[in-house]
């Protein structure tokens, strides 16, 4: 798993979605950079050739392991999982608490399933023998809400990822990740969020109402972090600051 650093301070580890690599959170890092924060963006498995040895399946322990190698000498990190890198940082704050200071997860799902329209748009989003304006149309669908520019995200799909991503989360139970252990975590999602509805925020809250909470960015589906990047910044610094 790669990693570069952007800026100094308490340490924080930026772990991308679905497919997707660590440039996604190059206006958040900079954003928390200038509050004195040190982000560690990742590239995970698959990324670029990037491809450490997993389990036959991987599975998202194996995943979070690799994110613990990286910590595992400093002192605990705030994580900020955008997606399917939630789910990383939930399981590795149940798996290696010491390592967790607070995680914040960005468009998470789990239980609530997205519409059948948009899964089948995002099965597109790694399909590189679709034409151009067809693929941005399933970008738009299934991570933007309406009237939201996809073309940030019209590049930046790696399907090995991708692949390498679904069988970690098909060989992984759900109870083994959901809880994110006992960390205290923000959840922040897009009020159309068509992929991770916003009922998984709900549910996730209702069941650990001492120690999570939830901001609900309006007009913003999936992508969140292009779509509404001030806001999103906003909510992730208010929750870092009250977790120094």
């Amino acid at each position: 798993m790669r990693a570069r650093a952007v800026g100094d301070g308490q340490p924080v580890v930026l772990i991308p979605s679905l497919g997707r690599g660590g440039a996604d959170f190059d206006l958040l890092a900079g954003a928390l950079a200038a509050r004195g924060y040190r982000s560690l963006v990742l590239d995970p498995p698959g990324v670029d050739g990037v491809a450490p040895v997993l389990g036959s399946p991987p599975t998202l322990h194996d995943l979070a392991r690799l994110v613990a190698d990286l910590v595992s000498t400093g002192p605990p990190v705030h994580v900020i999982g955008h997606a399917f890198g939630g789910r990383v940082g939930r399981c590795l704050a149940a798996d290696a608490p010491s390592l967790v200071r607070s995680l914040v997860i960005l468009g998470g799902g789990g239980r609530v399933p997205g519409d059948e329209e948009a899964r089948r748009a995002l099965a597109q989003c790694f399909d590189p023998t679709l034409p151009a304006a067809e693929h941005l149309r399933a970008v738009a669908t299934a991570f933007f809400a309406p009237g939201n520019d996809p073309t940030p995200w019209a590049q930046g799909w790696w399907p090995d990822a991708a692949r390498i991503q679904r069988q970690a989360t098909e060989a992984t139970p759900l109870g083994e990740w959901w809880s994110a252990g006992r960390t205290r975590v923000l959840v922040v999602v897009g009020e159309k969020d068509r992929i991770a509805p916003v009922e998984n925020g709900r549910a996730f809250v209702a069941e650990y109402p001492e120690r999570a909470s939830m901001v609900v960015i309006e007009g913003a589906g999936h992508a969140l972090l292009p779509e509404r990047p001030g806001e999103v910044a906003a909510a992730v610094l208010s929750h870092l600051d009250a977790s120094r």
